[in-house]
């Protein structure tokens, strides 16, 4: 910042700043934009006035304003006094400025590579309307230093940037599915944008089941006071194909995988004298069927109870015997699903012991996701379902039986 000393005609004193003890210009500064609350020295700053050798009555001052904004700055000396000669009486305020950022960086919020994972992370799937999808990106608005620029701030009166997600289906349609997503969102602060969410959840859409959706996700950042965006442009979720040259976002890595579940419990009948299986299984809609969702692993509930009665592991009485339950996973009393299939099947109570029981769930909080219109009454859990031991081989002309009102 060059101080010049001038003289009543606008020209330059040679002889200011040669003074016996010389006299040394400093800075004052204010706010222009944004209009904020406190004003804080230390903000800007800057070095002692220099001539740099020179005996034109110019002089300069070195500053530095890591922040985001307009100032006004206005050379003042020490107590507004030149030689007792009271205050210089022209001292005209400078705006400096609009100062914006330098880079918006994209990274998670440890520092490394954003992400967007599903909920069931180990196998790679995530139920639509579960509240599961993880979501870890951080945008950052760096000054020139590298650093986080900590009035890039709406609430400190900044014009920021609006962030928001978008999201394409894996076939590029040019239609963007974001209005289906919640739990992902947050606010700048600091100069921060920070999204650590393991509570994402895409919507459904409609009455009717949806079919699997593969998807891709990415961050926007829309600037219309400072004009700046990501690096690596790459993503638009509204447009068809390739966005060639005109993207909008930045994707994130990775994508997700959108199925439609529903719990399904069925009985089972067969000899007593057999270990019986029955059905206890998620499945998911593939576009024209119902069918076992082999990929999750991560679906959990209680064991399940005698209706009315004790878990099912603690065994039930048939005739004098006794069928006991088991699954493939069960641990503190708590089923989790492999495969899609938690492999409950009941042990042989034995040669004459004959007999049915029915079977209940024992709480599924968290899973209303997986609740299904089996009856046309609206969405609940499947019903009871009834195990029976004693059936037998039937006539060779009977192709099969079913049950009245079981659910397929």
């Amino acid at each position: 910042i060059i101080v010049d000393a001038k003289n009543s005609d606008g020209v330059n004193t040679p002889n200011f700043g040669q003074e016996s003890t010389p006299v040394v210009p400093t800075l004052s500064w204010s706010w222009e934009y944004p209009v904020t609350a406190s004003l804080t020295d230390s903000d800007f700053s800057r070095n002692t006035y220099s001539t740099n050798g020179t005996t034109d009555g110019s002089g300069s001052i070195t500053g530095n304003f890591p922040k985001v904004g307009t100032i006004a700055i206005n050379a003042v000396i020490p107590g507004n006094d030149y030689l007792t000669g009271g205050d210089i009486s022209n001292r005209p305020l400078l705006n400096v400025g609009r100062f914006y950022p330098s880079e918006f960086e994209l990274t998670n919020n440890a520092g490394a590579s954003p992400s967007v994972l599903d909920g069931c992370a180990s196998s790679g799937f995530t139920y639509f309307d579960k509240s599961a999808i993880d979501i870890d990106y951080k945008i950052t608005a760096k000054n020139a230093l590298g650093n986080a620029i900590s009035n890039y701030d709406a609430a400190r009166g900044y014009d920021v940037a609006d962030v928001s997600i978008g999201i394409e289906s894996s076939a590029d349609d040019g239609v963007n599915l974001a209005s289906r997503l919640s739990g992902a969102t947050a606010a700048w602060s600091s100069g921060v944008y920070s999204v650590d969410s393991s509570s994402g959840q895409f919507a459904s859409e409609g009455t009717s089941p949806n079919t699997e959706l593969l998807a891709n996700v990415g961050v926007i950042i829309s600037d219309s006071l400072d004009g700046l965006n990501l690096a690596g442009l790459d993503f638009d979720p509204d447009t068809a194909g390739d966005c060639n040259g005109s993207c909008a976002g930045q994707i994130l890595p990775s994508s997700l995988r959108l199925r439609h579940g529903r719990l399904r419990l069925a009985g089972a009948s067969g000899p007593e004298t057999v270990d019986l299986p029955a059905t206890l299984e998620t499945q998911y809609y593939n576009g024209s069927a119902w069918i076992r969702n082999t990929l999750d692993d991560c679906t959990s509930f209680p064991e399940l109870l005698q209706f009315g009665g004790s878990a099912l592991t603690a065994g039930v009485t048939v005739g004098s015997g006794t069928a006991t339950a088991s699954y493939t996973s069960l641990a503190s009393s708590t089923v989790t699903l492999v495969d899609g299939t938690s492999g409950l099947i009941f042990s042989a109570p034995g040669i004459g012991n004959t007999g049915s029981f029915q079977i209940d769930f024992n709480g599924l909080s968290g899973l209303d996701h997986l609740q299904y219109d089996w009856n046309g009454g609206g969405k609940e859990f499947p019903s009871p379902a009834t195990i029976t031991f004693g059936s037998f081989r039937g006539h060779d002309k009977i192709i099969g039986r079913r049950t009245s009102g079981a659910q397929e």
